[in-house]
Formats: structure tokens, C-alpha cells, sequence
């Protein structure tokens, strides 16, 4: 029966393997991403700088996806949401969140979006729709004039 010392280094050992074998799968992905086929067996070694950075990337998959979870909860609720409903939401949809500054890194995809717009302290809402409570925010498209700068909707003259 092999020691507990020889168990943990072979533990160990498949670590290494299990990463390895992780940044092939993510390589073949962008490899066949860009329409390159599929990668046969011992075709393509990677350098460790030319590694993907696994989890230290924003894919665009998880970006589509908070969008789409804050955009069902407004449509459900009917309000602006609040970043750690929208964390709630992707934790109950099992979509990654990181356990380190998950708020901030929701609130980062979040005001990335070009149909989600963001109120400090009062959350999340359509960019394409008026904000609840009778005011409008305007991007920048609309002269410049910043994303946070709220107007009374009685005195839009548009």
C-alpha cells in the first residue's frame, strides 16, 4: 500500500496533467474557432506563454449571458436590479462567477453592455427604455452628455 507522501505527489502529478489537458481543450477550441479544422494528435505544442490563461479571460459566452440574466430579471420585475440580484441569478443559472470581487466583476461585464445602462445606487435598466421613476438617461450618443446625467422626463423636450 503506497504512503501517504506518495499519494499526495501523485495527486500532484495529476494536477499537472488535469491543467495540461485543460489548456489543449481551450487551444483546440480557439484553433477550431477560427475555422482551422480539427487538430490531430501531437500536431500542435504550445509554448507556456502561448498558453490561454485559463479563467483569466472574458469570454464573450459569459458576457452574452449576464447580459441575458439581468435583462430577464428587469423583464420579470419590472425595476432596475441590483448587481448582487444579477450574481444571484447567474449562481442559480450555474454560470461562472468568481468568488473574488464577484460584484465588481458582474458590475464590469455589466456597464460593458451597450443595452444595459447603470445608476449608482439605484441599478441596472435597459439602455434602449426610459428609466423607471419618470427620468431618461442619455449616452453618449446623445451629444456627449453622460451616462449618469438624469433629466426629469416631464422636461425632455424629445
Amino acid at each position: 500500500m503506497p504512503s501517504l507522501a506518495e499519494l499526495k505527489t501523485e495527486l500532484a502529478n495529476l494536477d499537472v496533467r488535469r491543467d495540461a489537458t485543460i489548456a489543449l481543450i481551450e487551444a483546440m477550441k480557439i484553433y477550431e474557432s477560427v475555422g482551422l479544422g480539427r487538430i490531430s494528435p501531437g500536431e500542435v505544442v504550445l509554448r507556456p506563454h502561448l498558453q490561454p490563461k485559463i479563467g483569466r479571460t472574458r469570454a464573450a459566452p459569459i458576457m452574452a449571458a449576464t447580459e441575458k440574466a439581468a435583462e430577464e430579471l428587469m423583464e420579470r420585475t419590472g425595476r432596475p436590479v441590483k448587481t448582487t440580484e444579477v450574481i444571484a441569478r447567474l449562481r442559480e443559472l450555474d454560470l461562472p462567477v468568481p468568488g473574488h470581487n464577484a460584484a465588481n466583476v458582474v458590475a464590469a461585464r455589466l456597464s460593458n453592455s451597450k443595452r444595459i445602462q447603470g445608476k449608482r445606487g439605484q441599478g441596472w435598466w435597459f439602455s434602449h427604455k426610459p428609466w423607471p421613476g419618470g427620468e431618461i438617461l442619455f449616452g453618449e450618443s446623445d451629444g456627449g452628455v453622460a451616462r449618469d446625467t438624469a433629466i426629469p422626463a416631464q422636461l425632455d423636450a424629445s
